[in-house]
């Protein structure tokens, strides 16, 4: 488990989530405050709870498309999908990534480093 801060984009609108890195997770959570603040909140028509070993017990509100993601100063530009929380955090941090984030970014800890990488990223170019 690792803990980062994940910079996220969907179109002109940009969030910041600290969030807990745990691919042992099945899926990936956020909470709500991040998903409007991104204005990508897809509320389902009926919400339902899901019980995350070791962190706690969450109802799912809706999902939030990300068209592309910030990490460890890297951008990645693949779209992902997380499930959305009702709640104001997921024990210390506002989201949670596991297994299907791994998946769809690529991503693996640095053994040099110890920070968390995705294959996909590219370094943020400086444009002034």
């Amino acid at each position: 488990m690792i803990t980062v801060l994940l910079g996220l984009l969907k179109g002109d609108r940009f969030s910041y989530a600290r969030a807990l890195y745990d691919p042992s997770k099945p899926l990936s959570i956020v909470v709500r405050r991040v998903a409007e603040e991104l204005g990508s909140l897809e509320v389902l028509d009926k919400d339902y709870a899901i019980e995350v070993p070791d962190v706690g017990r969450f109802r799912v509100v809706g999902v939030c498309s990300i068209e592309k993601a910030l990490l460890e100063g890297q951008l990645i530009e693949v779209p992902a999908v997380m499930h959305v929380v009702d709640s104001d955090r997921i024990g210390r941090f506002d989201a949670l990534m596991g297994r299907d984030l791994e998946l769809a970014w690529g991503l693996y800890i640095d053994r040099l480093s110890g920070s968390l990488r995705s294959i996909y990223s590219r370094p943020i170019e400086k444009r002034y």
